[in-house]
């Protein structure tokens, strides 16, 4: 079962997929969250179309663990995601994923259009590829 993930932000939306296995993340596009119908409409039919079973929605949480403005603004967005996907949605600790993306090699140069639209999609990539690898280390040896 493939999972997808998803870096909400006020304007982009970072996508991510795993492999078959769920065994590794991908960055695979970023989607402009100007209209959220729209932007929940190609979600879906990523979904569809790569065969998704659960979508990852990276929350940031403050570093209290208490969801902040933009935590809550990506909430909405995971309720309104659920509501409409009757796909499983899991909610992820994604505080510091965009950071993390940052620090990877093509992703320091400039803050062009094209630059952020490449970070969103990374930041997606990490989030997925911190859950794939905490759900292996919870299912422990043989998995």
């Amino acid at each position: 079962m493939r999972l997808m993930a998803l870096d909400v932000g006020d304007r982009r939306i970072g996508v991510a997929l795993s492999d078959e296995l769920a065994t590794v993340s991908s960055p695979l596009c970023t989607l402009d969250r100007g209209d959220d119908g729209e932007a929940l409409r190609e979600i879906l039919r990523v979904i569809r179309e790569k065969g998704v079973g659960e979508v990852i929605v990276g929350v940031p949480y403050g570093m209290d663990g208490t969801p902040g403005v933009q935590a809550r603004k990506v909430l909405r967005f995971a309720d309104r995601l659920q509501d409409e996907l009757g796909t499983r949605v899991t909610l992820w600790d994604e505080s510091f994923s965009t950071r993390e993306a940052e620090r990877l090699p093509k992703t320091r140069r400039g803050k062009s259009r094209g630059q952020k639209a490449r970070l969103d999609r990374r930041a997606a990539a990490f989030i997925l590829q911190e859950v794939l690898e905490t759900r292996r280390r919870e299912a422990g040896p043989g998995g």
